[in-house]
């Protein structure tokens, strides 16, 4: 039976792994890397490993927010996915993120090899601060500093400060840059692209110590690779860019609903655990109801 695999980067939001994973059927084999820092409960460690769907969990890397490190769990959860050759497409998704389409639609609309759905744009983009390019030309050690932890920002800051004002920048590539939403469905004869040539070209080594590469590394190589002819712009994810219940991307609520039905997403980003909880339900609810239909179709 072909299945679809579920890679999951996590961090603070371990607490709602269960919900998550419960929300994916027979049909698919999920993979968990959740940061190293973080301290997880053995109690909820040992009720995920008796989830059936769960093949793999670990916590290899201190994934520090915009870190490359961040790119090193993703590059393992596919490792680890490729080794089951019954995977054809591949979901990657955090633990803030939930399924919008049933499994059934998730299915559906990745069953060939030319379903790869990822954002992408050139760079210089005027989406980002000065095109994005200040991301790749000065080093930003965020493996080393956590810019969530007040000091270790400070530190930053001050590093990127003695760089700008020493006139100190890397040697770029010659090659056009992409970015995009770190999160994509893609199918396996692309992922298996980026696992075999993730050295090729010396793109992963230009991505060490840049800002936020997992928005850059997987775009840069599939895009100056022949891959790129399967790829569709549109990465299937319902995310709210503007400020709302305090984070941006917006944290998803209640008043969201009808657009993300409108949507025809796969996934929806981001929520929380306080004031997306109805969202999530109301979702769950109406997916478990759509795919015990669906199913039922099947099998008359």
């Amino acid at each position: 039976i072909m299945k679809q695999a579920i890679l999951i980067v996590c961090g603070e939001e371990y607490e709602r792994l269960p919900f998550l994973v419960e929300q994916f059927d027979e049909r698919f084999n999920v993979y968990i890397h959740i940061d190293k820092k973080v301290i997880v409960p053995q109690k909820l460690v040992e009720g995920l490993k008796a989830k059936t769907g769960i093949r793999w969990m670990n916590q290899s890397f201190i994934t520090n927010w915009g870190s490359m490190n961040l790119v090193n769990a993703i590059l393992l959860l596919c490792e680890v996915a490729l080794t089951e050759e019954d995977n054809t497409h591949f979901h990657l998704i955090s633990g803030a993120d939930f399924p919008a389409a049933t499994n059934s639609e998730i299915i559906a609309t990745c069953s060939s090899e030319k379903d790869n759905y990822i954002e992408f744009f050139p760079m210089p983009t005027p989406r980002w601060k000065e095109g994005g390019m200040n991301r790749l030309l000065y080093f930003h050690p965020l493996d080393i500093l956590n810019s969530r932890n007040s000091m270790d920002r400070e530190r930053y800051i001050r590093f990127l400060q003695v760089q700008q004002t020493l006139g100190i920048k890397r040697k770029l590539l010659d090659i056009t840059y992409f970015g995009g939403s770190t999160w994509w469905s893609l199918s396996r004869t692309c992922v298996e692209y980026l696992i075999r040539n993730k050295c090729e070209n010396n793109i992963y080594t230009s991505m060490q110590d840049t800002y936020i590469p997992d928005e850059m590394f997987v775009q840069t190589l599939l895009l100056n690779s022949p891959m790129k002819e399967f790829l569709r712009n549109d990465n299937r994810r319902y995310i709210v860019w503007s400020v709302k219940n305090g984070h941006i991307p917006a944290n998803l609520d209640m008043e969201d609903y009808d657009a993300i039905q409108k949507s025809r997403c796969l996934f929806v980003r981001k929520t929380d655990k306080t004031c997306s909880w109805k969202l999530i339900n109301r979702i769950a609810q109406q997916r478990k109801m759509l795919d015990s239909q669906s199913f039922g179709e099947l099998n008359l």
